[in-house]
């Protein structure tokens, strides 16, 4: 069914993206630890959740056929799906965004130490 493989390529983004967030954000150390313990516990749930449709897809698709109800829950769990990579690049974003804010934040700060605090030769 259509509908289902491309909840599967959803599923599988969306996983990829929960592994791959944590190595990209934590790799520039501009997130304290009880910070990035809580990004994790996000993803962690994400994947949790993904991991569930996914579950309850293989369930839906072992029946020898569909009916209209199955077609119903198999395009909530497609919705359902697409919303969850959607939170995650969206999430994503956010977190790349702090952590620019917070580099900017420092480059300004050393920028103004260059300019007023005299050096210490």
């Amino acid at each position: 069914h259509p509908q289902a493989e491309s909840t599967i390529a959803l599923y599988s983004k969306t996983r990829q993206l929960t592994l791959q967030i944590p190595i990209k954000l934590f790799a520039e150390n501009r997130f304290t630890a009880s910070e990035e313990k809580v990004i994790g516990h996000v993803l962690q749930s994400i994947s949790k959740h993904c991991d569930q449709m996914l579950l309850d897809l293989q369930t839906l698709l072992e029946k020898d056929q569909l009916n209209l109800s199955d077609s119903d829950q198999l395009s909530q769990i497609h919705d359902q799906m697409l919303e969850a990579y959607g939170y995650t690049i969206l999430f994503y974003q956010n977190c790349q965004n702090l952590s620019l804010s917070r580099q900017n934040e420092t480059q300004a700060i050393e920028h103004h130490k260059s300019l007023f605090v005299p050096s210490q030769d």
